[in-house]
């Protein structure tokens, strides 16, 4: 409920999850931002619950209409895709951008999402990012534990991010180019900043995106579609930002690696 503008949303949704965050054939998500994410050093903590489920139910939401008057609106839901995360700690990275689609026409189970934050780390800022991809059953990531990523995102309107990960014995090498654009105006989010609840967060669910997974040397998958979530947030940058994220020290990364599953 907002008292400012007496805006309130209520759900009564059951959900039941296709796919886990990196699931292959395990019924429980491993950590999303790896083993270390546990740890009270990193500001904000994320998780990934469920990269696709099915949800049923219904939502109901006040908005006030262009006469002034409070109006309440529902939506019902039907064996509809959902993808659900949380996030937890004092408040949101200085700034980031998000990516998330799980409707590719030609793959039901094709789930994507990407990530890149200026985050806190022991009171320090540190830039980190990821790409992951759920499709045919396997799970492809890209992170600094196990691979470099660079990306390079508008104020609003265009998102390209590329990755490469090193190789891997079970995965081998594989790279993964992700570029969505989005023509509609965003909407402000209210979330949460060191100052309490700020429209720090601008999002759309009608960006278009182009996603193209390589493997080996072997094509993995070139999808496309129109029903991408963007997102912006958090301290606005003067024109693009620009980022170059390398790959953590071996000892590093390989101790990562080691708890996170690969």
């Amino acid at each position: 409920f907002d008292e400012r503008n007496q805006h309130s949303m209520r759900w009564n949704l059951d959900w039941n999850a296709v796919l886990y965050w990196g699931s292959r054939g395990r019924n429980r998500s491993r950590q999303t931002a790896s083993v270390l994410s546990i740890l009270p050093l990193f500001e904000t903590g994320y998780q990934v619950i469920s990269a696709l489920g099915i949800a049923n139910g219904s939502i109901e939401y006040t908005e006030t209409s262009s006469q002034g008057e409070l109006m309440k609106r529902q939506v019902h839901l039907k064996n509809a895709k959902v993808y659900v995360e949380k996030n937890w700690g004092n408040w949101f990275p200085e700034k980031w951008f998000w990516l998330q689609c799980h409707d590719f026409e030609s793959h039901f189970d094709a789930s994507l999402t990407c990530v890149g934050v200026v985050r806190q780390v022991a009171g320090q800022p540190e830039v980190v990012g990821l790409m992951a991809m759920h499709i045919n059953g396997e799970f492809l990531e890209i992170a600094n534990w196990n691979g470099r990523m660079q990306w390079s995102v508008e104020q609003w309107g265009s998102w390209k991010i590329d990755g490469y990960a090193a190789d891997n014995a079970t995965l081998g090498q594989f790279r993964m180019r992700v570029h969505a654009i989005c023509d509609e105006p965003s909407v402000g989010v209210l979330g949460p900043s060191p100052r309490g609840m700020r429209a720090t967060v601008r999002d759309s669910s009608k960006g278009k995106v182009n996603v193209f997974v390589e493997r080996n040397n072997q094509t993995v998958c070139s999808l496309y579609s129109n029903l991408c979530a963007v997102e912006v947030g958090g301290t606005p940058w003067p024109s693009t930002w620009n980022e170059n994220v390398q790959q953590l020290p071996k000892p590093l990364s390989n101790t990562v690696n080691f708890f996170h599953g690969h």
